[in-house]
């Protein structure tokens, strides 16, 4: 379909309508957000032709940002994070601490210093405890 005008035609809600319509798609196929548009449909339809808005974006910055961008920049390895688990992600992680320091008095610096002192100091205990593990159970596997 390359060079099609289609999209120019009809929105991508009304195609996916004509392909359930026309029993082309399962029912199982139907995708969520085809139910919640159904559901919620916008005041105007988007159509090709229609400008969009002229209001300028504007940048979304959350207080922790700043920290976190520093905490990249400074520690440049941070452990990989399993998406699957509900472990809390090392960031998470060292931005509790900070906030934790900044509650107890500490300036921004201060707490920011002691936030890293504490996660490293973390980060190298649990590695250390890692590769504890990993060798009392390579030798399990061994002696078996």
């Amino acid at each position: 379909m390359a060079f099609s005008r289609l999209d120019r035609v009809g929105t991508i809600y009304t195609r996916i309508s004509s392909l359930i319509k026309g029993g082309t798609m399962e029912e199982s196929s139907i995708p969520i957000w085809y139910t919640v548009y159904e559901a919620f449909p916008p005041k105007y339809e988007p159509q090709y032709g229609r400008p969009g808005s002229q209001k300028p974006v504007r940048d979304i910055f959350y207080p922790e940002d700043l920290i976190r961008a520093k905490l990249h920049k400074d520690f440049k390895f941070l452990p990989a994070m399993d998406l699957k688990s509900n472990k809390i992600c090392p960031t998470q992680l060292f931005l509790a601490k900070y906030e934790n320091f900044k509650k107890d008095g500490f300036s921004e610096q201060e707490a920011y210093e002691k936030a890293m002192q504490n996660f490293t100091a973390m980060l190298a205990d649990s590695k250390l405890r890692d590769t504890s593990e990993s060798s009392s159970s390579n030798k399990t596997k061994s002696t078996t």
